[in-house]
């Protein structure tokens, strides 16, 4: 057994996983009842928890990069979760008005894949061996 093996490394992948959908539970419900904020967090959310789950797997125990390009996804996406949750969390509205969805989904997704691409952007030129 290696000594620098972290004992806790399979207890976060476990409930990274389980958290993936326990956050997934009241989706019905915000679904039927139109508020695209909370749909927009819980969805967030859910693809944070299962990126860090994939993470945990990959990366169990090294800091090799085994797969660059899926680190160059997740951590746009987990950059996108990290700004899209906020966005999502200061729409409070519950509305059946199409234009006003549009506008919510707009901030709540659209603001985060934006930032993404800007990251992207500005991210440049990654040395990979």
């Amino acid at each position: 057994m290696d000594v620098n093996v972290n004992p806790t490394c399979p207890l976060f992948s476990v409930f990274a996983f389980i958290s993936f959908f326990l956050v997934l539970i009241p989706l019905p419900w915000h679904i039927q009842a139109w508020n695209v904020g909370t749909r927009a967090c819980i969805i967030w959310a859910s693809v944070a928890c299962l990126l860090e789950f994939i993470n945990s797997v990959i990366w169990r125990n090294s800091a090799l990069n085994l797969a660059p390009v899926w680190c160059d996804i997740s951590s746009k996406i987990l950059l996108g979760a990290s700004m899209g949750i906020p966005a999502a969390r200061t729409l409070h509205q519950q509305t059946a008005k199409r234009r006003a969805m549009i506008l919510d989904s707009c901030i709540a997704f659209g603001i985060p894949i934006i930032a993404m691409a800007l990251h992207y952007v500005v991210q440049g030129k990654c040395e990979r061996e």
